[in-house]
């Protein structure tokens, strides 16, 4: 009798905090809209990001799966204040474990 290996099951987790105060959101879905606007799956509550700030697109590599975090949404229009990750302006970034990203003054 042959195991089967045992498929990892990854989990991503998006920290937020922001007007609405901390909050863990669970990453599942292969596209995530961030912003302000109501049409965003995920909102953020500040006045200083814009309605759709930014794009989470899920990739799936043979060593595992991330997402990458685009600036501004899935039509090339950027976001307003820009995108910072660790403290530095990207226009995307493949996110990575305890990657801090900012999305104005408080948001996080």
């Amino acid at each position: 009798m042959t195991a089967k290996p045992v498929k990892h099951r990854e989990e991503h987790i998006l920290i937020v905090t922001d007007g609405k105060g901390h909050r863990e959101i669970h990453l599942e879905n292969n596209t995530y809209s961030i912003g302000r606007g109501a049409q965003c799956s995920i909102m953020l509550q500040s006045q200083f990001v814009s309605r759709h700030h930014a794009t989470l697109i899920k990739r799936e590599e043979e060593e595992g799966n991330y997402y990458r975090i685009i600036d501004g949404d899935s039509e090339g229009k950027t976001s307003f204040n820009g995108l910072l990750i660790n403290g530095k302006i990207v226009r995307f970034h493949d996110l990575k474990h305890a990657d801090k990203v900012s999305f104005g003054p408080q948001v996080e």
